[in-house]
C-alpha cells in the first residue's frame, strides 16, 4: 500500500484520517507543522500528501511550495471549505475532498488517486 503524509492544523482530523488510511492498510505519517511536513517529505518521499486548506500557514501557499519542489507527489486538498473545489489558486492538487466523519469522499478520492499515480498496490475497499 501507499505511504502517506497528512498535514492539518486540527489533532483531531489527524486522527481521524490516519486511523482510517492505516486501517486500510497504508502506511500514514501525520503533522500539524508545515515545515515539519516538508522535513518529513524530504526524509521519507510519500506517495501521496493530504493537505488541510484552512492552516496557520495557508494550504494554497503549501500547495504551491509542493508543486514547486515535488511536482511528482501527488496531493489531495481536505477542507470543511466545499466551496473551494474549483478554486484557481488549487490548480495542481490531483484531487479535493470534503472534510466528514465518515470520510467517503476522502477514501475514494485517495483510492483514484492513487490508482492514476501506480501506487495503489490494489483497489481499497472505499465505502464499506
Amino acid at each position: 500500500m501507499a505511504k502517506i503524509l497528512v498535514l492539518d492544523d486540527e489533532q483531531h482530523w489527524l486522527e481521524l484520517v490516519r486511523d482510517k488510511l492505516s486501517g486500510l492498510g497504508h502506511e500514514v505519517q501525520t503533522t500539524a507543522d508545515c515545515l515539519e511536513a516538508l522535513r518529513q517529505i524530504k526524509a521519507d518521499r510519500p506517495d501521496l500528501v493530504i493537505l488541510d486548506l484552512r492552516m496557520p500557514v495557508s494550504g494554497s501557499t503549501m500547495l504551491n511550495v509542493l508543486r514547486e519542489d515535488w511536482p511528482d507527489i501527488p496531493v489531495v486538498v481536505h477542507t470543511v471549505y466545499g466551496g473551494s473545489r474549483n478554486a484557481s489558486n488549487l490548480s495542481g492538487k490531483a484531487g479535493f475532498a470534503v472534510k466528514n466523519p465518515g470520510m467517503t469522499e476522502l477514501v475514494g478520492t485517495v483510492e483514484g488517486v492513487l490508482s492514476k499515480s501506480g501506487q495503489d498496490g490494489g483497489a481499497l475497499p472505499c465505502c464499506t
